[in-house]
């Protein structure tokens, strides 16, 4: 049920765990979206809370997802622009 819910987009509320669902992977820059879910541990169902206008991204980030212990509040990573930069330093002391 939870395969394909990355590391740190997830958090636990009273009500279930709160969770969030989309493709695996980095940001994608053509737009799409995910969506946070949440899942009651009283009738062992999932339910959809709403839709992120953003995709949440699921490699470099620790934690992308934290809720309020009532889940009335849920914060979530957001990448504008995905980016590296590669610095090489030669024969440094």
């Amino acid at each position: 049920m939870f395969s394909g819910v990355a590391p740190g987009a997830w958090d636990v509320a009273d009500a279930g765990i709160i969770f969030v669902s989309g493709d695996p992977g980095p940001p994608s820059p053509h737009g799409g979206a995910d969506a946070l879910n949440i899942y009651s541990v009283a009738d062992r169902r999932v339910r959809r809370l709403g839709e992120l206008p953003f995709t949440v991204p699921r490699v470099g980030i620790p934690r992308v997802l934290m809720s309020s212990r009532d889940g009335r509040w849920v914060l979530v990573s957001h990448v504008d622009s995905w980016e590296r930069d590669i610095l090489v330093a030669d024969r440094v002391r």
